[in-house]
C-alpha cells in the first residue's frame, strides 16, 4: 500500500500462514511462512518476479541490511527463537555469527545498528564496531522500531499506550 494511502498492490500468493513479515533494504519483502505444518523463510520481490525460499528449515525468516549483514532466525533452546548475526558472504550457519538472545529485534534505518530485547531489557549492537550495550528504556516492551534520526526508539508497552522516548544512549556519540 502506498505511504499515501490509496488501493492495496498483490505482490505475490503463497500457500501457508505468514507468521513474521519484514521489509528489506534489497527491495523485497522477506517472511516467516508455515507450509505443511513446517517453517521456511521465503523472499519475495516487491517489483515482481517469482517468491523463492530463501533459506530451507529449521531457518524462519532471513532479514538482510545493507552493507551484506543478515539476521537468520531458527528455532533454539527452549522454544525460544535464536537470531543469529551473520556477516557479508558468510553461510546462514557460520559458526562464528554472534547469537542473539530476543524477543523483539528491529534495524534502524540506515542499517548500522540492530535494537533487540531479551525480555529482561533492551539492547542495541553497533556493527561496525561490535559494540553491544543496554538502552535505557521501558520494562515490558511489545513491539520495538528506531527512528531515523537515531535518537529515538518507539515501542509499545504490555498495556498497550504508545509512548514515544528519547532515550539518551542510544545514538552513536563518544562516551566519557
Amino acid at each position: 500500500m502506498p505511504r499515501a494511502g490509496g488501493p492495496a498492490r498483490l505482490v505475490a500468493e503463497l500457500p501457508g500462514e505468514p507468521a513474521r513479515l519484514a521489509a528489506g533494504w534489497d527491495g523485497a519483502a522477506h517472511l516467516q511462512l508455515a507450509v505443511g505444518g513446517r517453517m521456511a523463510a521465503y523472499r519475495v520481490p516487491l517489483a515482481g518476479g517469482a517468491a523463492a525460499i530463501e533459506a530451507p528449515a529449521p531457518w524462519l525468516l532471513v532479514v538482510p541490511r545493507a552493507g551484506g549483514h543478515r539476521v537468520a532466525f531458527r528455532p533454539g533452546a527452549e522454544g525460544r527463537t535464536d537470531a543469529h548475526l551473520v556477516r557479508p558472504g558468510a553461510a546462514l550457519d557460520d559458526a562464528a555469527a554472534p547469537r542473539i538472545p530476543h524477543r523483539l529485534l528491529a534495524w534502524t534505518p540506515d542499517g548500522r545498528v540492530l535494537v533487540y530485547d531479551t525480555g529482561a531489557e533492551q539492547r542495541r549492537r553497533v556493527i561496525a564496531s561490535g559494540a553491544d550495550e543496554r538502552v535505557q528504556g521501558a520494562e515490558l516492551v511489545e513491539a520495538l522500531a528506531p527512528a531515523g534520526d537515531g535518537r529515538t526508539l518507539f515501542y509499545t508497552t504490555i498495556i498497550g499506550h504508545v509512548r514515544r522516548h528519547l532515550v539518551t544512549n542510544f545514538a552513536d556519540r563518544p562516551r566519557p
